[in-house]
């Protein structure tokens, strides 16, 4: 994929490999395509099948994109398939979107949700409250070019990065996850730690010294206990985002916080959120 920082454009060229673990025959694929849920955000160039044919029949009505199959799908057998599609970010705050000090993309690629042989395809509408999306695990490779970029920006993911030479591409592999999530960060700065074999890289505002840094100590802290109580974390690295949205939100490998927490920072007192919600977001990599 290309992304065009100037212009808060994406290009990609996704292709999917769909193992059908239901344990039932499938006749036909179901995507989540969040972006398309707003106009102006999502435009589907091509959809082929993996060797390069044409496939004919697909339908994309708001987030949902179906696919008929050519034969149907029997259990433990695969298919793959091949979308491209630009997406153009919306100037808004929250998980996916851009503002003067970051661009965030979650949930941005069309994904197909688990399929239960008793309900289907786990497909919801949103919520008032509360979250409404259901992932199927799944192995990512990804790679990242970048076009039309400010000096100093930095990219964050939920996975380790290999980057060229000049600094404008980008390789992640990220196995057995739900999600792959990434921000371009303009105003940031990286500090980083690690404990039991756990790369902990963090990133936040400059005025918020102080606070990454009690921080840091807090994520080693909730890793080394919940690894003690729940098991081993599942991930080779975690990645914390100081966010100006509102709240927080968690990733396989990745959360965001906003910055209210580091502003309001109080460490010791009943008020001291940043505290307690850097070992919340931490413990929900396990649940």
């Amino acid at each position: 994929m290309t992304y065009n920082q100037k212009e808060q454009r994406l290009t990609e060229a996704e292709t999917l490999t769909y193992v059908n673990w239901s344990g039932v025959e499938l006749t036909e694929l179901r995507f989540v395509v969040e972006p398309n849920r707003a106009a102006g955000q999502f435009a589907l160039e091509s959809i082929t099948w993996a060797d390069g044919r044409p496939l004919e029949g697909y339908a994309l009505q708001g987030a949902l994109l179906s696919l008929p199959l050519e034969n149907p799908l029997q259990p433990l057998r695969s298919v793959g398939v091949r979308i491209n599609y630009t997406l153009r970010l919306p100037n808004a705050k929250g998980i996916f979107g851009y503002t003067p000090s970051q661009a965030s993309l979650a949930d941005w690629y069309p994904f197909v949700p688990p399929y239960l042989p008793e309900k289907g395809w786990l497909i919801h509408d949103p919520g008032s409250v509360g979250e409404y999306l259901v992932y199927d695990v799944a192995d990512y490779w990804v790679n990242l070019k970048l076009e039309d970029i400010s000096p100093g920006l930095l990219i964050a993911a939920n996975a380790p990065a290999e980057v060229s030479m000049d600094g404008t591409n980008y390789t992640f592999q990220l196995k057995n996850a739900r999600h792959f999530v990434w921000s371009a960060l303009m105003a940031h700065e990286l500090s980083m730690s690690s404990v039991d074999g756990v790369s902990i890289s963090q990133y936040t505002y400059p005025r918020h010294a102080d606070s990454a840094s009690w921080v840091l100590q807090v994520a080693q802290q909730s890793l080394q206990f919940y690894n003690q109580q729940f098991g081993p974390y599942p991930h080779a690295s975690l990645t914390i985002i100081e966010t100006d949205m509102f709240d927080g939100m968690e990733y396989d490998g990745l959360y965001f916080l906003s910055q209210g927490y580091y502003d309001g920072h109080k460490p010791g007192t009943m008020e001291d959120y940043l505290t307690t919600l850097t070992a919340h977001e931490i413990a929900h990599q396990w649940w």
